[in-house]
């Protein structure tokens, strides 16, 4: 063995390292490819180590062929050829075929296969129109479940490098337990289950089978070509040439094959010389018009082992010309023709490794951006985002509105306890007061006077039967102050409360109600979030009997009141305009103006006079001066009486006043905000509640779904240490590449 093979079988078996550690990697699906591969190398040390050239025989007819394989033997060529006899027929496959995948059915009896289309669409399932047709029993699956057609990858030189699938049923398509949403491309391996993630007895499983690029079927011309060092080819005396011929020499000038010799079979001379004659005639005139070098001679029995003098000079020419180039061959180094065509052959194979490992770097690409897109998937990673995004809008709604609402009610009750305003609950109460009418009342012998609220109530008349027609009764009832004023205190406060929380919860807008809705919409469009419709209505009313109806230490509403009677009133209003009258004589007399005696008899001169002259006259007049004088007192004396009593009523008001205004201020608002912020509060908590409810459903869901997208993080992660030991592997096989190219 010379240097450059020894050279050559160390390269190979490096190779030999690398395809068997690389053929025992996790994840590997080319078994089968690094195989064949290993196998070849073996044949090419082998070959090195034996050291002879390799002389491939191909002719259309198996004849010829067989007559030059003898007629070489017999030439004691094989000490330094080995021999090849190839048919050349018309089914050859001089091209290579396109990747091809099939679908395999995997049922309790024997698997179905059904070969794929690269170019038609078919459809799977249980309609017997469907060309991939799934069996009755499989009852989860549709009539039409899904269609499989080709595609093309933008970064594919084939016509057709991908299959997809795309579901079409009710039950679903699972890839690898997956469901399929829309279509998916499918890769090597893929275990394919109609209506269910899992195989069942209704559910069947089919396996995606990807016919791999060293199928011997299509590698058949690289084998005339790369395996053999010299090339003898036996053609058709009578040109031009067969449909499969024409193929292979395009193929040979495709890959600028240098040792063809090119044999055209012309008849036995002997036993056909006017054959011989007209087929020699014809080769020299289609010779001359082709590329090729072409030797003529005869290759039947009869020229074995026959004389120089029995053929012709042409033949004998041919045939010496022919044996010389054989021989001349392995006189000049033998060795470097057999490295050459080993190391092409071996530098084709690390060209299919290279081949293997783009398949597995866009098979675990493919399987990354899958896993990758499921990582994406909305409900799993953008609901999370979505989730936090709505329940902080909810939030910060929450909190907004709360405040803004506890502002307007602190505003509202200093508006209601504001003396200066109109509208004020101390307004309303002197008002109100205002309107009580004192009222004087005899209790064991004394007087009172009270202040007492009228009401009119209508009423029926017991002892008249009812009549449709007749007209219902007003009879008008007074109740004493503190009942008048704490029906109105409970009456006004209650309706204030009220209207407030109408207003901060009920109302159409900006309101709690408003809110809540809100809230029920954000939160009901998220579809891991299932809440009941009762949980976002706000409290209609709220109960504030409580701040009523305890035991207040209520005020006196009435006076003891003490009145003189008319007639002491009029003797007082008689003495008082006597005593009057007397001082005023008096003060005359004093004065020295006259004296009192002088007075009197001066006033009373005109009217003693007058009774002389007319006594019955005067006597009347006197008595209806009298009853005029009568009638002033009795108003004077009820004027004066209605003042003492209001006087004395209005003591009793102020009294009143002063204790219910403070105790509305004091007391009933006070507890009446305390309830409405205690129901304000209720209704924050029962947000804050919902909130945690919606956040508890979603963490569930995302727990689950962080668990189940788990094992595809693992899984991205595997794929990268793949990729990574993948790429390691290409920078080997070009350092390989480039000790072999120079070797060469």
């Amino acid at each position: 063995m010379s240097v450059k093979s020894e050279k050559l079988v160390k390269s190979i078996q490096e190779i030999q390292q690398f395809i068997a550690a690389r053929s025992q990697q996790p994840g590997i699906q080319q078994h089968n490819n690094f195989e064949a591969i290993a196998q070849t190398l073996e044949k090419s040390v082998a070959s090195l180590k034996e050291g002879k050239l390799t002389l491939q025989i191909v002719s259309h007819n198996p004849n010829s062929a067989k007559a030059l394989y003898d007629l070489l033997r017999n030439r004691e060529l094989s000490a330094a050829y080995q021999f090849k006899v190839t048919p050349l027929t018309d089914d050859l496959q001089l091209t290579q075929s396109e990747p091809t995948a099939a679908l395999i059915l995997q049922t309790d009896a024997s698997p179905q296969r059904y070969q794929l289309s690269a170019t038609d669409k078919l459809a799977i399932g249980r309609h017997p129109e469907c060309q991939i047709l799934i069996p009755d029993p499989y009852v989860s699956v549709s009539g039409y479940h899904a269609n499989i057609q080709p595609c093309v990858e933008a970064n594919s030189n084939s016509a057709c490098a991908s299959w997809q699938i795309c579901d079409l049923s009710r039950n679903g398509t699972y890839i690898n337990e997956q469901q399929v949403q829309g279509c998916q491309i499918l890769i090597e391996g893929d275990r394919i289950t109609l209506g269910a993630p899992t195989s069942t007895e209704t559910s069947p499983e089919l396996l995606f089978e990807y016919q791999s690029i060293t199928d011997s079927s299509s590698q058949q011309f690289d084998t005339l070509v790369t395996e053999c060092d010299v090339l003898c080819w036996v053609i058709n005396p009578q040109p031009p040439l067969a449909a499969a011929e024409q193929q292979l020499l395009e193929k040979i000038r495709a890959a600028r094959f240098t040792n063809l010799l090119v044999i055209a079979e012309l008849p036995d001379p002997l036993s056909q010389p006017e054959a011989a004659k007209l087929h020699q005639s014809r080769m020299n005139a289609w010779l001359q018009t082709s590329p090729l070098d072409v030797f003529c001679f005869p290759l039947c029995n009869s020229y074995i082992g026959a004389s120089a003098a029995q053929l012709s000079v042409n033949s004998q020419h041919e045939s010496d010309k022919f044996f010389k180039v054989l021989e001349s061959l392995v006189k000049r180094k033998p060795e470097d023709i057999l490295t050459k065509r080993l190391t092409a052959q071996v530098l084709a194979q690390l060209h299919l490794v290279e081949q293997l490992i783009d398949l597995d770097e866009r098979k675990l690409a493919r399987e990354t951006e899958r896993d990758e897109a499921k990582l994406k998937e909305p409900g799993q990673h953008q609901i999370k985002e979505k989730v936090d995004e709505i329940l902080k809008k909810i939030q910060d709604d929450k909190a907004i509105f709360f405040k803004q609402t506890k502002d307007k009610l602190k505003q509202s009750k200093v508006d209601l306890l504001d003396d200066y305003l109109e509208n004020s609950i101390s307004c309303k109460i002197r008002r109100f007061l205002d309107q009580l009418k004192p009222n004087v009342v005899k209790y064991r012998g004394r007087k009172y006077i009270q202040l007492r609220f009228s009401t009119i109530e209508v009423v029926e008349s017991k002892r008249a039967k009812r009549k449709p027609l007749k007209p219902e009764t007003v009879e008008e009832k007074t109740i004493d102050a503190n009942t008048a004023l704490m029906n109105f205190c409970r009456s006004e406060l209650s309706w204030w409360a009220d209207e407030q929380w109408e207003i901060l919860c009920l109302c159409p807008q900006s309101s709690l109600r408003e809110l809540l809705q809100r809230a029920y919409e954000m939160l009901h469009s998220i579809p891991s979030v299932n809440l009941n419709r009762s949980l976002f209505q706000p409290e209609q009313s709220i109960d504030n009997r409580a701040v009523f109806e305890e035991a207040f230490a209520m005020p006196l509403s009435e006076s003891r009141y003490q009145e003189a009677s008319p007639v002491v009133y009029m003797l007082k209003k008689i003495r008082g305009q006597w005593m009057q009258f007397i001082f005023m004589f008096s003060f005359f007399s004093v004065l020295g103006i006259a004296g009192r005696r002088q007075i009197m008899q001066h006033i009373s001169a005109p009217i003693v006079n007058a009774f002389k002259a007319s006594p019955y006259i005067s006597t009347i007049v006197l008595l209806v001066i009298l009853y005029f004088l009568f009638k002033s007192l009795i108003r004077l004396y009820r004027e004066d009486r209605d003042l003492e009593r209001e006087k004395e009523a209005e003591k009793i008001r102020n009294n009143l006043r002063s204790y219910y205004q403070a105790l509305a201020k004091n007391r009933l608002v006070e507890r009446l905000v305390q309830n409405l912020t205690t129901a304000l509060e209720v209704e924050e908590q029962r947000v804050e509640k919902i909130l945690q409810a919606a956040k508890h459903q979603t963490t569930r869901i995302t727990t689950e779904t962080e668990s189940n997208q788990a094992p595809i993080r693992q899984r991205i992660l595997k794929h990268e240490v793949l990729q990574k030991e993948l790429r390691s592997d290409r920078d080997k096989l070009q350092k390989l590449r480039r000790v072999l190219e120079v070797k060469s």
